[in-house]
């Protein structure tokens, strides 16, 4: 009950009224004289207390005094010896139906015309539906502060483990939902299974007891209880927690009201003792209080789980108001996971994003070497043969000289080392000439069938090391191709090179060359009966997702290779089986 109020008129004025205009009123009222040992009321007081019918409806001062909790008679003696109101404001009580109601009580000096005896008139105004609803607006503005703490430190992370003690505090805080015990199971995509996450909470009344002792009452906000307890308390160090993450139900069993929430999307109090005991045992007895609230984590494209409540510990009921407020949460608790997948998904895709651009960085400077080796295989080339021509005369010029008569042994000697130097440089020479031919050479006929064979020949002996093993399986035809010929050898030779190293020891690869109507076309196919299925799908994972940076770059060159002369580096699955591919359009 509220406290009461006295508001004195200080100016003394007695209402002069007849009993009939007493019992007429239009406001709930009493009178008694200074005695108080009858109180009469009027017919608009009649259902707030318990009245006797004399001739006219009377009621006893204890009566009254009970209703309001107020003590009167020193107040009603007061108003009659003074002639002063007295207003007593906000008076909580119940009537007699057990209706809680809040009023104000007028008590008023008055004279009974008829007889000029003196009394106190008693006026209730009753303010219950304004104070209903001030108490609901009081409700409201509570759930909205508590939404938008809560909405607020949700905002703050993007770690889901950070969202869900969030969460769970704000659900058993005191300054919260206030519930005992909140628990959060997650759906398993994979195994479509429900699978505990995380709990808070006592296990029993001793832990309880032992827990709750340790919470100061500092009459802190929600959000500064969250920022404390996220610091303070590890989840992982409770038993309940620990109990929860070992805990993995069906996701479609429709006996379980964890999975009709789920199916539902809609919140679910639990009081039906069959499922509670069906659910405790399915637990381990972890979810074994007599009342249980369950609430969907849904968002618009998918089912996250759910957070289920209860108040094992000190049992009180849980109203609708508490399902609301836990459906709220969950929504809340929802999008706030939601959110921190995609930017899971977005940080992973942006380190994807500069992988590749550190890849194309990297590639770039290759084609850039490789330009300069090609330049310099062309400048070398010319060097060696300006270099060479004289080096020819002098070496044939000592030679003559070897031969010839009538020189001394100085002299022989000497022109014999010049002969041997101008034969040691002219093999350099040669080294060097070899070398930047690669880089010079110009388009010509290549004949794919040939290719694969000197392919083959270049891997074996680095596959034999491995126990793998290649062959090059020619037709019946040449297939011609116009290309760079050690170009398209560098490009091929680095794709077979990558799916040696990605292959198991045993299996065998075939190259195996066609022409088509309009393409002519490399095959590298694996032999199904050293690579199973299976297998051979993971090495073309592996290939078109390929882990190492040396076998991006060598595929990063092997496409421009392939690029370079017209052709196409492909992969797909062909009659069930990975099929890597090098076509060159006619």
């Amino acid at each position: 009950m509220s406290t009461a109020i006295e508001s004195r008129n200080q100016t003394p004025h007695r209402q002069r009224l007849t009993p009939i205009e007493l019992s007429h009123l239009p406001f709930p009222t009493f009178f008694t004289e200074q005695d108080c040992d009858s109180i009469v009321v009027n017919d608009l007081f009649r259902p707030y207390i318990d009245c006797e019918d004399t001739g006219q409806y009377t009621t006893s001062l204890e009566k009254l005094e009970s209703m309001f909790g107020v003590s009167l008679k020193q107040l009603i003696c007061n108003v009659i010896d003074s002639g002063a109101r007295i207003s007593l404001e906000e008076i909580n009580f119940s009537d007699c139906s057990g209706f809680m109601r809040c009023a104000t009580l007028h008590l008023i000096p008055t004279v009974v015309t008829n007889d000029g005896s003196t009394g106190c008139a008693g006026i209730l105004v009753d303010r219950t539906k304004s104070w209903r609803l001030s108490q609901r607006l009081n409700l409201v503005q509570s759930e909205l502060s508590i939404v938008s703490q809560v909405s607020a430190q949700l905002g703050a992370t993007m770690e889901a483990e950070n969202i869900l003690k969030i969460v769970l505090i704000a659900v058993t805080a005191r300054e919260g939902l206030g519930f005992n015990r909140a628990f959060v199971f997650l759906v398993d995509e994979n195994s479509r299974e429900l699978v505990g996450c995380h709990a808070i909470g006592p296990i029993n009344a001793e832990e309880a007891g032992r827990i709750w002792g340790t919470i100061p009452d500092e009459g802190k906000d929600l959000r500064s209880i969250i920022r404390s307890y996220r610091r303070s308390i590890q989840l992982s160090s409770m038993e309940t927690d620990r109990i929860v993450r070992q805990q993995i139900l069906p996701f479609d069993d429709k006996h379980s009201p964890l999975a009709n929430s789920i199916l539902s999307r809609k919140p679910i109090r639990v009081t039906d003792m069959q499922q509670l005991s069906t659910l405790a045992d399915a637990t381990g007895r972890l979810l074994c209080a007599p009342e249980l609230a369950i609430a969907p984590l849904y968002t618009r494209k998918r089912v996250l789980g759910v957070i289920a409540a209860d108040n094992l510990i000190t049992g009180r009921r849980i109203s609708e108001t508490d399902l609301e407020q836990l459906q709220m949460f969950a929504s809340q608790a929802a999008t706030a996971l939601e959110r921190a997948h995609l930017y899971e998904n977005l940080q992973s895709y942006t380190g994807k994003i500069e992988k590749v651009n550190r890849q194309l960085e990297e590639t770039q400077k290759e084609i850039i070497r490789m330009e300069k080796l090609s330049l310099m295989g062309e400048m070398t080339y010319r060097i060696a043969h300006e270099l060479r021509n004289p080096l020819t005369v002098i070496g044939g010029f000592a030679g003559l000289l070897v031969k010839s008569d009538g020189l001394s042994e100085t002299a022989i000697e000497r022109a014999e080392i010049i002969q041997k130097e101008s034969r040691r440089i002219e093999k350099h020479l040669d080294i060097l000439l070899d070398f930047s031919k690669s880089y010079s050479q110009e388009c010509e006929s290549v004949d794919l069938n040939m290719l694969a064979r000197d392919v083959v020949r270049m891997v074996e002996p680095a596959f034999l090391k491995r126990g793998i093993s290649v062959q090059s399986v020619a037709g019946d035809s040449a297939v011609i191709v116009q290309a760079h010929k050690d170009l398209l050898l560098h490009g091929l030779y680095n794709v077979v090179g990558v799916l040696g190293e990605l292959s198991p020891k045993g299996a065998l690869w075939r190259l195996i060359s066609t022409g088509e109507e309009d393409a002519s076309v490399i095959e590298v196919l694996p032999d199904d009966q050293t690579m199973d299925r299976e297998t051979a799908i993971g090495v073309l994972k592996g290939f078109v997702q390929s882990q190492t940076s040396t076998a991006d770059l060598r595929l990063a060159l092997a496409n421009e290779a392939i690029s370079y002369n017209g052709g196409h580096l492909g992969c797909e699955l062909h009659e069930q089986q990975p099929r890597i591919y090098m076509s060159f359009q006619k």
